[in-house]
């Protein structure tokens, strides 16, 4: 076994001495066949047979063959570290973007609110304007009615007075000496009486006109108002 060995050993040294530490660190495959290549014809005189031979460990007593890994760990930590700043920033920047489309849907709902907001006080001062035009149409109707009966009332005072003075005529016809007498005063209380209509009559149109005249600018001031905002929602 002893000569086996040194037969074995002998190989590998001639095999170490062809090739450069780099060279067999890395490709052992290539320097297991090489030594395998090297002492077969050996090992075979001796009856033996290499069936596999693989190079397990490669150390040294200078440190060459660390040093030499030195610079692919320090390539490698340097390659996980820029991995690790990639992922950091990728996090950071899917974090951050996360963020944006936060605050955007917030600004967006805030502003929905707003909107909903508004409207809503729009409405409420349209619907309030409409019941302040109603009940100022309410009391231009009652205004109007009462004017209407105290039209009526002094139509009928008329023709009461009307009747009070064909009854005094016919009195005074019957008691009067002169026909023409009773003519000149019965045409003097009519005229009298007429006057008097007249008068009653026109200063009550003149109401009734001047009543329609600020219920029609109310009502129009209104429609200004409340239509563009309801043509505005509508549009």
């Amino acid at each position: 076994m002893s000569e086996l060995t040194a037969v074995l050993e002998g190989g590998t040294r001639d095999i170490i001495g062809r090739m450069t530490v780099e060279e067999i660190l890395g490709n052992r495959e290539k320097f297991s066949q090489e030594v395998q290549g090297q002492v077969s014809d050996y090992i075979e005189n001796m009856g033996f047979q290499i069936i596999s031979f693989t190079l397990q460990e490669i150390k040294d007593s200078n440190g060459y063959i660390e040093s030499l890994g030195k610079p692919q760990i320090a390539t490698v930590r340097q390659e996980a570290q820029i991995a690790e700043a990639n992922a950091n920033r990728e996090v950071r920047i899917k974090k951050a973007s996360a963020e944006q489309e936060a605050t955007k849907a917030e600004l967006e709902r805030e502003t929905e609110i707003a909107d909903a907001q508004k409207e809503k006080s729009l409405k409420m001062a349209d619907y309030q304007k409409q019941q302040e035009v109603a009940k100022a149409d309410a009391k231009k109707a009652a205004m109007l009615a009462q004017k209407g009966k105290d039209i009526a009332e002094q139509e009928q005072n008329i023709a009461i007075q009307a009747k009070e003075a064909d009854l005094k005529r016919k009195q005074y016809e019957a008691e009067s000496n002169t026909k023409a007498d009773a003519d000149l005063y019965v045409a003097k209380q009519s005229a009298e009486a007429e006057k008097a209509r007249q008068i009653a009559q026109a200063e009550a149109q003149a109401e009734q006109i001047k009543l329609q005249a600020e219920g029609g600018s109310r009502a129009d001031s209104a429609g200004r108002v409340g239509p563009s905002r309801e043509h505005g929602e509508a549009g």
